[in-house]
């Protein structure tokens, strides 16, 4: 392998899975944790869920945050990740997310530790949210194995659009009683007006279909247009194509 020392970033838990499939076995060893080691030129850096930002490269950082990805068969739930990716010399970032699902449905709720996280940053240093959107409207819950629909991403993006309020509101004003008192406000429709004003949401991970005449992509995003529209949150849902040039 030529050129000079390469990393590879993830979660500890994708990391050591990894770890299986570079094991001598399936491929070669070609992986570690040592940057001393010479017979490795792949390095392996764990992006831990600490809350804090760690450099991947001169000019950029990125931040780990666990999510849900459905209920495991032993009845515990599959955790992902989305990362906070952030241009340090701007202090610019966009979110990345994982496989996820929904917090209504979820048995350990997730998604709402992440857009409080992103909240006081809308819009202004957080323009860009890549997340998935995976089946059409109507699928049965049951059936969503962990991912979103139109629906369920309709709701997320509510519940991003109060978290926003919320931080606008307590940056203004202080006190513990007066967050509580903003937080009951926030829950009636007018409050979220504009909310999300600014903010891009890129849909991926939608799972093709025969059943479509249209690129599955498309009718997930023309679903959630239709959704989100009664509640006038200001939000811009675009699907990420293949190829597309995206600016953050």
């Amino acid at each position: 392998m030529g050129g000079g020392r390469k990393y590879i970033y993830g979660s500890p838990q994708t990391l050591k899975d990894l770890e299986t499939i570079f094991s001598g076995r399936i491929w070669p060893k070609l992986a570690g944790y040592d940057e001393d080691d010479p017979l490795f030129r792949l390095v392996y850096r764990a992006l831990n869920a600490d809350g804090k930002y760690k450099s991947v490269s001169q000019d950029v950082s990125v931040r780990n945050m666990t999510v849900s990805h459905g209920e495991s068969d032993s009845g515990g739930v599959y955790e992902s990740s989305c990362f906070f990716v952030k241009h340090i010399p701007s202090q610019h970032e966009f979110i990345f997310f994982g496989d996820v699902e929904p917090d209504s449905i979820s048995l350990k709720p997730r998604n709402v530790d992440v857009w409080r996280a992103a909240a006081p940053k809308i819009p202004h240093r957080l323009s860009v949210i890549f997340i998935e959107c995976s089946y059409p409207a109507g699928r049965p819950t049951e059936t969503l194995y962990g991912h979103l629909s139109p629906d369920h991403l309709v709701q997320e993006m509510l519940n991003l659009a109060a978290e926003v309020v919320l931080a606008r509101s307590s940056s203004k004003k202080r006190g513990v009683r007066v967050r509580k008192r903003q937080k009951r406000d926030v829950t009636s429709p007018e409050a979220l007006y504009g909310a999300l004003g600014g903010l891009r949401v890129y849909l991926t991970h939608c799972k093709e279909t025969f059943s479509s005449d249209r690129p599955i992509n498309y009718l997930i995003r023309d679903q959630c247009r239709d959704l989100l529209k009664p509640h006038n949150l200001g939000v811009e849902i675009l699907t990420a194509d293949q190829g597309m040039k995206i600016v953050i």
